[in-house]
């Protein structure tokens, strides 16, 4: 059962995985222009489209660190479980990672103008080749993560929203995004090893980044295991 970094059961809820409406599913324009509304009334939408998106699962995180990584800072995030055609994940790399550390595709969301699910279809088409509309990925699960930074003794509330897609049969996958270094195919075996590779990141701050990568294994180990644990 998953548990959070002290220890404790995370919080996990199964429900449906009932379909968006269409409209928020045309990736053509942002939702300001496409529905001709002012940028507060894009923000409130947008709050309530966050609230409203449907998950099947939900996963709260608490835990500490020293100096929270700029990721945990974003607010919300969302990400992609690319599949090939055998199951298997496809994750990516980053030159900055720790060596063997890799990650699923994904990124910030923009709140001012874009849902989730949105964001995370951009994020696939800026990253690599493939493209997506916001209807084909798959709601998964949304993480809420409450980070304490010891630094500034702030509390973060972080929100991750997981998304499937299935490498389609008429896209090559490669690489747009220059921060990418490489991508790799994943079992369930393999992520499971990258799980404890997060696990033992190593909890001395680098000066040269302001942050400890243990810390931003707190985050992340626990989100691939959320998406084994939801998918498989």
């Amino acid at each position: 059962m998953p548990r959070d970094q002290r220890g404790r059961v995370a919080a996990r809820h199964p429900g449906s995985r009932a379909s968006a409406p269409k409209w928020r599913n045309r990736q053509t324009r942002t939702l300001q222009e496409r529905m001709g509304i002012t940028p507060v009334e894009v923000r409130i939408l947008s709050s309530a489209l966050m609230q409203d998106t449907s998950f099947p699962f939900s996963h709260t995180l608490n835990f500490e660190v020293q100096a929270a990584p700029s990721v945990m800072r974003r607010k919300h995030h969302a990400l992609i479980a690319l599949r090939d055609a055998d199951g298997s994940f496809i994750l990516s790399r980053k030159e900055v990672y720790p060596v063997g550390i890799y990650r699923l595709i994904g990124g910030g969301v923009e709140e001012d103008d874009e849902t989730s699910q949105h964001a995370a279809a951009r994020e696939l088409s800026e990253e690599t080749t493939l493209t997506a509309d916001a209807a084909d990925l798959t709601p998964v699960c949304r993480v809420k993560a409450h980070i304490f930074e010891e630094k500034s003794a702030e509390t973060f509330d972080f929100t991750l929203d997981l998304f499937e897609y299935y490498l389609p049969d008429d896209q090559t996958l490669k690489l747009r995004d220059d921060e990418l270094e490489k991508v790799r195919s994943f079992t369930k075996a393999d992520v499971e090893s990258l799980i404890t590779e997060y696990e033992s990141l190593p909890d001395t701050v680098v000066p040269d980044y302001g942050f400890a990568w243990g810390d931003y294994g707190k985050l992340f180990g626990p989100v691939h295991r959320f998406m084994l644990d939801d998918l498989l």
